[in-house]
């Protein structure tokens, strides 16, 4: 059963401790020792091995849920979307053969779950399954009331964009992933990205510029409002 993100970590025996060290982080698995020890902590999570995927979920937890709650908004359930990605993941993982690319892999899945979230939230949305298509109130203390205002008027803006253009668009802005790796994320050629996004950054900014709290944001941070307001939620 998989945990919570945050969760704690339930301790294993045996040789897990071998497996540590990979992180969450860009680069994190690029030397030689790094690799060896990739390809030793493939083949147990490819084999569904407890402590491998205990380890992957402590590992890479808190990066796909980032991701999602920035890519999807306050209104998603991230947690439950996290889980979708790791299940996937544990189905998948054995289909993978260059150990140092785990992390690029789950990735592209967690991409693939967000686009699958809001696609279905975009179809709901031009059927009318989704009522008022209002967001609800965010529960989120730490933010002042303008904040919490901000955040919801920069997803507003972002639920009008296409599901692969607003992912595009987040891995970009949020996550600074470079554009090759949007590309291999999203499934699409460099090029493609590198277009869509040629039309994403001014819609939105135009946008933003429209609206006279969020154009406030844009005159003091330029596009990273995006940045600002959602990283803090």
């Amino acid at each position: 059963m998989l945990r919570r993100a945050g969760s704690p970590r339930v301790e294993n025996t045996g040789d897990k401790a071998a497996a540590r060290g990979g992180g969450d982080t860009p680069g994190a698995e690029s030397s030689d020792t790094a690799g060896a020890e990739a390809d030793f902590f493939l083949a147990p999570l490819s084999r569904g091995a407890s402590w491998a995927t205990e380890e992957a979920w402590r590992r890479y937890a808190p990066m796909v849920n980032g991701m999602l709650r920035r890519g999807l908004g306050p209104d998603a359930d991230v947690d439950d979307a996290t889980q979708e990605v790791f299940l996937r993941l544990f189905r998948r993982v054995g289909t993978l053969r260059d150990a140092t690319a785990l992390r690029a892999f789950i990735v592209s899945v967690t991409v693939r779950v967000m686009k699958w979230q809001l696609r279905r939230r975009y179809i709901r949305r031009w059927v009318r399954l989704s009522g008022s298509g209002e967001l609800p109130e965010v529960a989120t203390p730490q933010l002042d009331v303008e904040g919490r205002e901000a955040l919801h008027r920069v997803y507003a803006i972002l639920d009008l964009l296409k599901p692969v253009d607003r992912t595009i668009f987040v891995l970009r802005q949020s996550e600074h992933l470079s554009l090759p790796e949007i590309a291999q994320a999203v499934e699409l050629s460099l090029s493609t990205v590198k277009r869509r996004l040629g039309r994403i950054g001014p819609r939105v900014r135009r946008l933003i510029e429209a609206d006279p709290m969020l154009a406030a944001y844009l005159s003091r941070d330029g596009l990273g409002v995006v940045e600002e307001v959602a990283g803090d939620e």
